[in-house]
């Protein structure tokens, strides 16, 4: 009753738009937290525990709102209306669930231990963030920035923000969430981003944890399992960073501080040998804006609700793995399609292997995995034709090997396989469950070793294989002393030896972080944390919002800055990848001669003419003093070419509209 209470009262501050810290807590609850509630007391009927039934929320809520927000959106509606009826629906159904199931508290020491700890481990992503606001900007948040505002401003499917009038061909489900977020409590779409990592990684503490308990035989392994995801990748970093920082010419203290201030790539290079260089450091993928976070989490959720199924035989974790599959697939596609490609591999071999062994109830189960897979395959067809249709990226022979991919493994994963091995030596496999995950590693480890992927995606499959085993290494720790327990002093070297090492590695990346100055990786000036725009910068961007038409687009030099400022797509932009996304030749082509030719006075060729005719949107062409290319654009003296007229000018850019 009072929690009904409770949501009622933010559903009140939502919609009346009520400020500050109270609007923004009301959004957030009822977004990422309230659907998945709602839809967990009818999934699991009061059943779950305390801790399972947050953690069940929280990722099934953006899932719940997000489909729920799809829905509305095509049917007309904006995306405050879209916020304001998943909010009502779904508090109408926690309210009418609340008649039938009982509500479920958080009342053993256990519960309240995981949260407690999940929270304290929480400042290691939220500390960074909030000292360092350029890790907002970095990496791939502008892009997915971008992609927001080209919701935002021409609905979905969303076109490509850099190529004006292509359909975007990638997941938008993150943007819609994202969307929703700032429909709801404001605030910018860099904050949100950077507020969901630190959610999320909460409740990545609290699934790993859950997780390990599931399949772990000792009753310490969950806590061990969560320190060794936090802590356990790359512990030999610092004996590489030693090597380069000890060793030739320019040997000394003064090396450490030029890798820590050169920014995280420098560093994260620093910590590796010849692999993966975010895999120096597990967090990094909570410290960028990008759903891949978010996709870790759906995976361990789906991997323990699978396992809870093959074990009890339990209908609602069966049902909850299909939705997380789908989940997986609208927030990460290249996790949801592993799920479905090597979870489907799992179940089939499980299915095999448990009916060798006349073990015919898990045989059974696995086999009903398989089409838990199809089901949700089935409800998300629609939404992959979107982004998959015309994707064309790999040519030729889609079989390779990917010695890397092998090596960052190894090497960066060298403790939670050598600590899952003694544990496996000790105690052999767990059940159904812990074979399962063991078949998911084998069929990740295939497709990670022999697939060709496009734009660096098998990296992913580094984290697909990671997470798995540090879970299962969770009991490794304890078998390990166990198995060295009449060596009291060599115990107690070999836990120095460890904890020196996971300290020291991650103390290095983590100040890294906090130093970065953004200056690889953010598009525009940065000083302090913060974007360097002049008053006349802010006035053209504000003046583009308002007054030129949410379809137009724009030719804007070699800088990619409008989509996100000014919340207008470009009709090219340099150095976007449009092979990578498997856009056609021509279409890209005609483009950038159009910007060359407007950019150099030259004449526009009649193709292109009738390339834009069929596009049929206004196009717009800023002029900076003093721009500096790299594609080979020149700097636009007077006039672009072309039949043009002069629409804002001052000290930043001049905009010309271009009639071709």
């Amino acid at each position: 009753m009072y929690a009904s209470m409770f949501f009622i009262l933010l559903l009140v501050l939502s919609i009346l738009r009520v400020g500050g810290a109270a609007g923004t807590v009301a959004g957030y609850i009822l977004v990422v937290f309230l659907p998945g509630l709602a839809i967990g007391r009818i999934l699991f009927r009061g059943s779950q525990g305390g801790v399972d039934t947050l953690l069940h929320a929280g990722v099934l809520s953006p899932f719940v709102s997000v489909v729920f927000a799809v829905v509305v959106l095509l049917s007309g509606f904006d995306l405050r209306v879209a916020f304001i009826a998943t909010s009502v629906v779904s508090l109408a159904v926690y309210m009418i669930a609340g008649f039938v199931f009982p509500a479920v508290k958080i009342r053993s020491t256990e519960e309240r231990s995981v949260l407690v700890l999940a929270a304290v481990l929480a400042i290691l992503v939220a500390l960074p963030l909030l000292a360092n606001p350029v890790l907002r900007l970095r990496s791939d948040a502008w892009f997915h920035a971008a992609v927001s505002e080209s919701i935002a401003a021409g609905g979905i499917p969303p076109t490509d923000p850099y190529y004006a009038g292509i359909q975007l061909r990638y997941f938008w489900a993150y943007h819609i969430l994202l969307l929703l977020l700032r429909s709801s409590c404001g605030g910018s779409l860099f904050d949100h981003m950077a507020a969901i990592n630190v959610i999320f990684f909460v409740l990545y503490v609290c699934a790993v944890f859950l997780l390990a308990g599931r399949v772990g035989r000792r009753r310490s392994a969950p806590v061990w399992a969560v320190l060794l995801t936090v802590f356990g990748v790359n512990v030999c970093g610092w004996v590489f960073l030693a090597g380069r920082g000890l060793l030739g010419d320019t040997a000394g203290m003064a090396v450490f501080d030029r890798m820590l201030g050169s920014g995280v790539y420098t560093a994260l290079q620093s910590l590796s040998f010849r692999y993966v260089g975010s895999l120096a450091f597990f967090l990094d993928k909570f410290l960028v804006g990008s759903p891949f976070a978010m996709s870790l989490v759906i995976l361990l959720l789906w991997m323990y609700t699978v396992a809870g199924w093959l074990r009890t035989g339990n209908r609602s974790d069966l049902a909850a793995s299909c939705l997380y599959t789908a989940s997986a697939i609208l927030f990460h596609t290249v996790v949801g399609l592993s799920i479905l490609l090597c979870g489907g591999t799992a179940f089939l071999a499980l299915a095999i292997l448990s009916g060798l062994r006349k073990d015919r109830p898990v045989s059974k189960r696995a086999l009903q995995c398989l089409l838990m897979l199809a089901a949700a395959l089935m409800a998300c067809i629609p939404y992959l034709h979107t982004i998959l249709s015309a994707r064309n990226t790999i040519q030729g022979n889609p079989f390779t090997l990917n010695g890397i991919f092998l090596w960052t493994v190894l090497a960066a994963g060298a403790l939670p396989i050598v600590l899952y091995c003694v544990r496996l030596l000790r105690d052999g496999i767990n059940g159904a469950g812990e074979r399962c995950l063991l078949l998911w590693i084998s069929a990740v480890l295939v497709l990670g070793t022999f697939a060709r992927m496009p734009h660096g995606n098998v990296n992913k499959f580094v984290y697909l294989v990671f997470l798995p085993v540090l879970v299962l290494a969770g009991d490794g720790i304890p078998a390990l002393l166990d198995l060295l327990g009449r060596w009291r002093i060599v115990r107690y070297a070999v836990c120095a030896v460890l904890l020196f090492s996971a300290l020291a590695t991650f103390t290095f990346a983590w100040t890294a972080y906090i130093r970065d100055s953004g200056a690889m990786d953010v598009p525009l000036p940065v000083d302090k944390g913060r974007l360097v725009l002049t008053d006349a910068e802010q006035v053209g961007y504000r003046w583009i919002r308002e007054k030129i038409p949410t379809d137009a687009a724009f030719l804007n030099g070699d800088r990619n800055d409008i989509p996100v400022l000014a919340a207008r797509r470009q009709l090219w932009t340099a150095g976007a990848y449009p092979e990578v996304w498997g856009y056609d030749d021509r279409t890209v082509r005609w483009r950038e001669d159009f910007a060359r030719s407007c950019y150099r006075g030259g004449p526009v060729a009649d193709s292109t003419r009738k390339a834009l005719s069929r596009l049929a949107i206004p196009v717009y062409c800023v002029v900076r003093p003093g721009d500096v290319t790299t594609v080979g654009l020149e700097r636009g003296e007077g006039l672009p070419g072309g039949t043009n007229r002069e629409v804002f000018s001052n000290e930043a850019f001049v905009i010309f509209e271009i009639f071709p």
